[in-house]
């Protein structure tokens, strides 16, 4: 099956969907927080590139290639140590669909960076901004991007209803 930019769009417009709430930290035990330094995405083969050089732009970092026991891989690390590692996955295996959100001070930094990259980051339905990449969200939430208690139930509502275009619409209006 051949998946093109409209396959991963409406994948995404699915994931998005979803109500997510933060929890954590994870705690090991009394003394340490659980820090995630490493996540490995498959992605398909044709998009590789285009998808490393957009978390490359979202992390700051430039995508690196290398070759392991598994194979071809493409790194990006941050500068807190945060690295996301791509395995090409061909046309009839199953890529990694998932959301990522990555919070703090540099968020419209990378979303700039993401948005020269991509051109498609929009403003995220509940604070910051969003773009997908390859059938996976990625959020970025820097200081004062969260929304109201209020709105995101509302906006909630609008999705359970099937009606959020609508409501964004009357958003809108109220805000003018």
């Amino acid at each position: 099956m051949v998946r093109d930019g409209a396959y991963w769009t409406g994948l995404s417009r699915s994931v998005e969907r979803g109500g997510y709430t933060a929890v954590g930290p994870v705690e090991l035990g009394p003394a340490a927080p659980l820090r995630l330094s490493r996540i490995t995405l498959y992605t398909p083969v044709p998009v590789l590139r285009h998808v490393a050089e957009a978390y490359g732009a979202a992390l700051n970092a430039e995508p690196v290639t290398s070759t392991d026991e598994r194979g071809e891989l493409v790194e990006m690390t941050d500068v807190t140590g945060f690295t996301i590692e791509l395995r090409p996955v061909e046309a009839a295996e199953v890529p990694t669909v998932t959301r990522l959100e990555f919070r703090g001070p540099g968020a419209a930094a990378a979303a700039e960076r993401l948005h020269a990259e991509t051109g498609d980051v929009q403003r995220h339905l509940y604070g910051g901004h969003w773009d997908t990449v390859a059938g996976n969200s990625i959020r970025l939430v820097g200081p004062g991007d969260e929304v109201s208690t209020e709105e995101r139930a509302r906006i909630s509502e609008a999705i359970r209803r099937g009606e959020l275009e609508d409501e964004l619409e009357r958003m809108n209006e109220e805000k003018q």
